[in-house]
């Protein structure tokens, strides 16, 4: 089987310093993980499952490595929490990085799986100085006159995780950013914005249910549309 999610959090033994609680820690991961993630091959296994849990701290009297049908279990024990709360945003992901990677070539090792993608998505996920754009053709649509292009994409970094709409004209040109949700929690995205569609009230994003979880007024829209057809009219 194919890894399609990693997983990267604190272990249940694991000790936060005052203040700070494991739900804090697990939300500083998430963009490392999903940028990683999202720069991974898709047909790619490492240990035949298809979710990787990377459990940081303290692992009792638990294996160091799990496996259980389709998921397994990584223990990565050498890790301080109070210096990692003590550091910088991007000291934070760099460590992040450090134990996804060595965690992953650890298990890929067991395996005899090839390390040459868990290295080529660490180095690109450095590259990316830890953000993230992607935009989302399965959502993205163009007004019905064809005159501009709304193209969903998906933000994430330190600061969360991020949706919007770039819109654009015939040439390209990015004539407006919209924001969908600002700091949105990745299982509230993943189930919120599922496919779009056009009807008389505008552009609507719907979740799994068919409920409308965003719209752009279609009044809007034209009024933008009359706006660059009058600018390219004064050009032409």
């Amino acid at each position: 089987m194919y890894l399609r999610d990693i997983s990267v959090g604190a272990s249940e033994s694991a000790v936060m310093p005052r203040g700070k609680t494991v739900r804090d820690f697990n939300r500083s991961t998430h963009h490392v993980q999903e940028i990683f993630l999202a720069l991974m091959p898709e047909r790619y296994s490492v240990d035949g499952t298809g979710k990787i849990n990377i459990d940081i701290g303290p692992r009792g009297d638990e294996d160091q490595y799990v496996r259980l049908l389709d998921v397994s279990v990584y223990h990565y024990e050498d890790f301080d929490f109070h210096n990692y709360f003590l550091s910088d945003a991007n000291a934070r992901s760099e460590m992040i990085l450090e134990v996804l990677e060595r965690s992953l070539l650890a298990i890929a090792k067991r395996f005899k799986a090839s390390t040459g993608p868990i290295r080529s998505a660490a180095k690109g996920t450095r590259s990316s100085s830890f953000q993230l754009t992607s935009f989302l053709p399965k959502l993205s649509k163009s007004t019905p006159s064809r005159a501009l292009s709304l193209n969903v994409f998906r933000r994430i970094g330190a600061d969360g995780e991020n949706w919007g709409i770039e819109v654009r004209d015939r040439s390209g040109t990015l004539l407006k950013t919209l924001s969908i949700a600002k700091r949105i929690r990745y299982v509230k995205s993943r189930m919120s914005y599922r496919k779009s569609r056009w009807t008389a009230k505008g552009f609507e994003i719907l979740d799994g249910l068919g409920n409308v979880t965003y719209r752009y007024d279609a009044a809007m829209l034209f009024k933008l549309e009359r706006q660059v057809a009058k600018v390219s009219s004064a050009r032409g």
